[in-house]
């Protein structure tokens, strides 16, 4: 079939080819978007110097075969071991419940530790906080 004889096709049946624009326009913006947040949350380097430097420390857990949150005391000791570590901080992710509407509405919130933004702006490339 030659490229005329498509067009001539295309234009006879004008829905057929308005929904198979449609469908390849929508086809393709979802595909956009979803490498957009694949390559941000997945691919792309950390915003920080050195992110091979940033590591999360857990402590095995014998009975169940794998990690867990550590214990306060065990960041006490990593923080006071200064040697080891340029900075320690902590976080503690928690369920909260959210009020103020007819449906209360379970979420899941973190604490942090008071230096981790200041830690993790003192990694940052930039020499402003990012958003």
């Amino acid at each position: 079939m030659t490229l005329r004889a498509t067009f001539r096709a295309l234009t006879r049946d004008r829905w057929f080819t308005v929904t198979a624009i449609l469908t390849i326009a929508l086809g393709t913006g979802a595909n956009i978007a979803m490498f957009s947040v694949l390559n941000r949350v997945l691919l792309a380097p950390l915003p920080y110097r050195d992110p091979h430097r940033l590591v999360w420390i857990a402590t095995w857990n014998v009975d169940r075969g794998q990690y867990s949150k550590s214990s306060g005391f065990d960041y006490d000791v990593w923080k006071k071991r200064t040697e080891l570590f340029d900075a320690v901080e902590a976080y503690v992710d928690r369920g909260y419940t959210v009020t103020g509407t007819d449906y209360p509405e379970g979420v899941v919130g973190w604490q942090f530790t008071a230096g981790m933004f200041a830690m993790l702006e003192w990694l940052s490339d930039s020499p402003t906080p990012r958003t």
